[in-house]
């Protein structure tokens, strides 16, 4: 097998939900060309499959030419909010803590980062923008600060997306 044969069979096993194998595979690629693009799908199982250190530690370990190419600055922000989720309740919990206590901005926010750490850029959102609008001052305007952020993040991968978020917090801060 080629080294691309490799890292697409390796990105089917992953989908299929055999990480470990697709781990496997990849390492057979590296072996067969150290590239900085296999390493990066290393480092993409491993954030998906929650081996957070693993995958940080390799990504750490990469050429800065690696980390900021498109899927290195991809990479970076997962590993980012996994790393901040990792910190919160968690996901199941923050949820329920959000329908028992509704004026708890704490939960909102860190369910907003383990929303976002999940790829649930909507439900992240709406629950910034409900902190926005009802407590605007919740540690120092977190919640502006992190819609920007998203926004930013938003503007090459779905521009149109990060646009109306951009105009939402427009539309509320005046």
């Amino acid at each position: 097998m080629s080294v691309e044969e490799l890292r697409l069979e390796a990105k089917n096993k992953h989908l299929a939900g055999d990480s470990e194998a697709a781990i496997l595979l990849l390492t057979k690629a590296i072996q067969i060309k150290n590239s900085a693009e296999i390493a990066l799908d290393m480092v993409q199982i491993l954030t998906d499959s929650g081996q957070l250190s693993q995958a940080q530690d390799l990504f750490n370990r990469l050429p800065d030419s690696a980390k900021t190419s498109e899927m290195g600055k991809s990479l970076t922000v997962q590993l980012t909010f996994k790393n901040l989720a990792s910190k919160t309740s968690g996901l199941e919990e923050l949820k329920v803590l959000n329908f028992t206590e509704i004026s708890n901005y704490q939960v909102k926010f860190d369910l907003a980062l383990c929303y976002f750490a999940e790829h649930q850029i909507n439900s992240g959102m709406e629950l910034l923008f409900q902190i926005q609008e009802h407590k605007s001052d919740f540690q120092n305007g977190a919640a502006k600060e992190m819609i920007v952020m998203i926004c930013n993040m938003l503007s090459s991968s779905k521009p149109k997306l990060g646009n109306n978020y951009r105009q939402r917090l427009s539309e509320l801060l005046n």
